[in-house]
């Protein structure tokens, strides 16, 4: 071997390399901790959205016949009826129809008026 290729002596001891591992292990450890609170932050965030959409109420409308005028209302036994008023703003919770619901019925001749509450 010539004078160039010996290999370099390790200064390196067991007690010089401990500060160096510790230091490490405190790092990786500390960025552990960081990504474990952003998991539960980033979790907490999706539950509160989820509670929140849950939470939502459905968006509400009158129907109102376009050839009479008169608005559709829930009678009793599942049945329908008719009633005139001028405006919405007597109208009780009877003339209030989900999307759903109104998906579920021929409303053709129906205007779908949006409840502003």
């Amino acid at each position: 071997m010539t004078k160039e290729m010996k290999r370099p002596i390790s200064n390196i001891t067991q007690d010089s390399i401990k500060p160096l591992l510790s230091n490490a292990v405190e790092f990786y450890t500390n960025k552990n901790r960081e990504a474990h609170k952003c998991i539960q932050e980033r979790d907490e965030y999706i539950n509160y959205l989820e509670s929140k959409l849950s939470n939502a109420k459905p968006q509400l409308f009158y129907l109102k016949n376009k050839l009479t005028g008169f608005y559709l209302f829930k009678a009793f036994g599942g049945k329908y009826g008719e009633e005139f008023y001028r405006s919405t703003i007597n109208l009780t919770d009877d003339f209030k129809f989900t999307q759903q619901e109104i998906n579920g019925m021929e409303v053709g001749s129906y205007e779908q008026i949006e409840v502003e509450e």
